[in-house]
């Protein structure tokens, strides 16, 4: 897992290096275009960016005797799904 990064690991100059790359954002946008959930969620945020629709956390408190390394391995596991 060590080679993945998280947003705040790439500055917005990387990301415009990245997209001038790729051949701009309509060329990336063809190629991987947005599903109707992330319409919904960008139409909603320019209607009211107050908003916090889609912004939603959990957090849960584990009791008991815990393996670590299962527990980690098995969320790596979710994240190389999806």
């Amino acid at each position: 897992m060590a080679d993945r990064h998280s947003q705040s690991d790439v500055s917005q100059k990387e990301i415009d290096n990245i997209v001038k790359s790729l051949g701009g954002m309509e060329k990336i946008a063809a190629l991987y275009p947005i599903s109707s959930m992330q319409g919904g969620v960008i139409y909603h945020s320019l209607l009211d960016p107050n908003t916090d629709y889609y912004r939603v956390s959990y957090s849960w408190r584990l009791v008991g005797i815990v393996d670590v390394d299962i527990y980690r391995r098995s969320w790596e596991h979710i994240l190389e799904r999806h």
